[in-house]
């Protein structure tokens, strides 16, 4: 069986922009958060457990 995990990873954006950053912004942000986890090592410090599973295939959830 196989299974579908659901992480969120959170990492932060400097913008000049009041209402949120730009696409551009939110996607190089998110690429100097995967170098850093990388260097890092702190990887799954970094996304904490999965904040759901299901099965892959039937969409069920797994309980705990």
């Amino acid at each position: 069986m196989r299974y579908n995990h659901l992480y969120a990873l959170g990492f932060s954006v400097d913008s000049n922009h009041r209402d949120g950053a730009a696409t551009d912004e939110i996607l190089q942000a998110i690429r100097a958060r995967l170098v850093e986890l990388q260097q890092t090592g702190e990887t799954l410090e970094a996304v904490g457990m999965p904040e759901e599973t299901v099965e892959n295939g039937t969409g069920a959830a797994v309980e705990d």
